[in-house]
């Protein structure tokens, strides 16, 4: 755990377990020292739909490319802790109290937020997240909140809104014919796929189904893999030989 100094002026801490993956989104930039001994950082890179599946695409920040302040206050971005326990961060709060948002070229929009909402009415456009023992949600998917006394999430997390989608506005499609479950995918600094994995959007936390296999093109196996090759198998990439 780092050591403060008297010149920090914002502290914020929050227990995460190691290799699974949390949105965060603090009013402070993390520095390249913070950044490297956490763990690693994703931005939202968007949502596609060039194949049979929807797929919320997630970028790993290259270590090597971070500066001082290069992960930006106010921006939600994907964390994978590389321990278990407290893990803390501190900077210089910025002017802004409005957590920030990152947008994609189809109008898929990555949010922040600073207190806890509660979608008592079904949204429509929201998507979050979904834990591996989520009811009716398939482990490894982006998930369509549909409203009522569950259908939450808490501060300092982040989640998905496609209500400046063009392709998928409430005007042009019923929520009813929304996609319900989307594939998030991590994708390493050299542009290969890491892990396949959910969020759950009550706590911010990303689970990787421990039984589901995958291509390294991120299709998933209808079992164990016999074929040599490389493979994705919960949450990371495995050799069989």
């Amino acid at each position: 755990m780092p050591t403060l100094n008297e010149n920090d002026k914002v502290v914020f801490c929050r227990e995460f377990t190691k290799d699974v993956a949390s949105t965060v989104c603090l009013p402070f930039s993390i520095d390249a020292t913070q950044a490297a001994e956490a763990g690693k950082f994703y931005t939202f890179a968007g949502v596609d739909k060039s194949g049979a599946d929807w797929e919320v695409i997630m970028q790993e920040t290259p270590t090597s490319n971070l500066v001082s302040g290069a992960l930006t206050a106010n921006t939600p971005y994907l964390f994978v802790p590389a321990a278990t326990g407290p893990v803390l961060f501190y900077g210089e709060a910025t002017a802004s109290s409005t957590a920030g948002e990152v947008s994609d070229t189809e109008g898929w929009t990555f949010k922040g937020t600073y207190t806890r909402i509660d979608w008592l009415t079904d949204p429509q456009t929201i998507y979050g997240f979904a834990a591996t023992n989520a009811t009716n949600v398939s482990p490894g998917t982006f998930f369509r909140v549909k409203g009522g006394a569950n259908s939450y999430i808490l501060p300092f997390r982040a989640y998905l809104d496609a209500a400046n989608c063009s392709s998928l506005a409430p005007s042009r499609m019923p929520a009813s014919e929304m996609p319900s479950q989307m594939t998030v995918r991590l994708i390493a600094a050299d542009g290969t796929i890491t892990a396949i994995g959910t969020l759950d959007t009550h706590t911010g936390e990303v689970r990787f189904d421990s039984d589901a296999w995958y291509g390294i093109n991120g299709r998933r196996l209808n079992g164990q893999p016999t074929t040599k090759g490389v493979y994705i198998h919960n949450g990371r990439k495995e050799v069989v030989k």
